[in-house]
């Protein structure tokens, strides 16, 4: 398990500092046991490894995605869930929901340091 000491001092010069700072302890960990899971089964481990900066990362970067995300991840599950391919609301503009929300999503920061943790080539498209 990562401590929150260690993604304090991951997110203390991130551009997402002032977010992470903005949770409280308790959402800080519920964000990390959600992104050590997402991160332990991307990579098929059985935990993360504490040693691994890499993994660290990976977990630091997919615990800010799912704080600020997992809003928009759910809603297009529900919605593809009971049918709905995309929704317009006039004058407000409209969403498509598509194939690549389903299954594990991992941020692309996140998913870029869990491949250079399996040893994968490092690369962050933006």
């Amino acid at each position: 398990m990562i401590e929150l000491a260690t993604a304090d001092s991951y997110f203390a010069e991130h551009l997402k500092a002032s977010v992470w700072d903005g949770l409280s302890d308790t959402e800080k960990r519920a964000a990390l046991n959600a992104a050590e899971y997402d991160v332990v089964m991307y990579l098929n481990l059985d935990e993360i490894d504490t040693t691994s900066s890499y993994q660290i990362n990976a977990c630091c970067e997919q615990a800010i995605f799912l704080n600020q995300y997992q809003r928009d991840l759910e809603a297009a599950g529900l919605a593809r869930a009971a049918g709905v391919a995309s929704e317009r609301i006039e004058g407000q503009g409209a969403i498509t929901f598509k194939k690549s929300w389903q299954g594990l999503q991992l941020a692309p920061r996140a998913r870029a340091f869990a491949d250079r943790a399996r040893g994968n080539g490092f690369t962050i498209i933006c």
